[in-house]
């Protein structure tokens, strides 16, 4: 029927406008699991082949450009910038397993004065994390993938299909996945998303294998390009238990190019220098330069 429309229409010499690219905005909530819906952390914003991250608990911004392939933190708080580049996720990586094994040796140090059932239990763990931070090599990278689980729900207005997000052929999570058609997301915009999942994915593998899930990707789409409408993860009690990320809102406003502007004027730090917190000087130290 929408085919013999179709050849009507072009048959009496009309062109069907084709639908312009639509400006997205995305608002998720991630917290403790609690069965509630969680309250908004995060918004997403693209515009053509630009997308803008903003947490709400701080004025930082992932910018990406899929154009150029480039994605820059933007701090309007501290006025500062980074690149989000290969070389600054392994500096930062090279930190914290310097840190890691100040920690662990730290800990062998206190272990043993622990009696022998106490340092028995904490062996195995702390072996296990010595491996990972002395020979991160010889550990193999993390394979994801989403498994359906043949249920589906409409959510948002939305239908989504159940999937299970596993770790090899271990469960991570429980997702529910939507198409791009679904979403109603133009293929630019959803292009520019998959890019920056993609860049994240290629910054990932330049990492040791035990951090690469940092940037993997089990994040807001899966590997087949579906958007994550909720994310239901199943932790360990002891570090937090289980966390809920879901999308709250999703609508194709016009967004303001704010979002997605860097500032020139902002002075460009390495990214491990960016990380760290700025060092304000104190008056003393002021004083002392007069």
């Amino acid at each position: 029927m929408r085919l013999a429309c179709g050849v009507l229409i072009a048959a009496a010499g009309w062109s069907p406008a084709l639908p312009s690219a639509a400006d997205v905005t995305l608002v998720y909530g991630e917290a403790p699991d609690t069965g509630e819906r969680p309250q908004p952390t995060h918004q997403i914003h693209i515009q053509g082949s630009r997308v803008s991250i903003a947490n709400a608990a701080d004025k930082r911004l992932l910018i990406y450009d899929h154009g150029s392939r480039r994605a820059t933190i933007v701090d309007h708080a501290t006025k500062r910038r980074s690149d989000f580049d290969t070389d600054g996720v392994r500096r930062l990586a090279a930190q914290f397993l310097d840190s890691q094994r100040q920690m662990l040796d730290q800990i062998e140090k206190r272990m043993e004065s622990l009696p022998k059932d106490e340092r028995d239990k904490l062996r195995e763990t702390v072996d296990m994390l010595q491996l990972a931070n002395r020979n991160p090599e010889k550990l193999a990278a993390p394979v994801f993938r989403h498994e359906e689980t043949g249920k589906k729900e409409t959510f948002l207005g939305m239908e989504g299909v159940e999937a299970m997000l596993l770790r090899g052929d271990k469960p991570e999570a429980l997702t529910l996945l939507a198409t791009r058609e679904v979403t109603k997301i133009g293929e630019e915009e959803f292009g520019a998303l998959m890019g920056l999942q993609t860049h994240l994915e290629s910054l990932a593998r330049g990492l040791p294998a035990d951090m690469q899930s940092w940037l993997g990707p089990q994040g807001m789409l899966s590997g087949d390009g579906r958007l994550a409408l909720r994310i239901l993860t199943d932790g360990d009690p002891a570090l937090g238990g289980s966390r809920r990320m879901e999308l709250l809102r999703l609508d194709h406003g016009k967004v303001e190019k704010g979002w997605f502007e860097v500032p020139e004027d902002y002075p460009a730090l390495r990214l491990d220098e960016f990380v760290l917190p700025p060092v304000i000087p104190s008056k003393s130290e002021n004083n002392s330069e007069k």
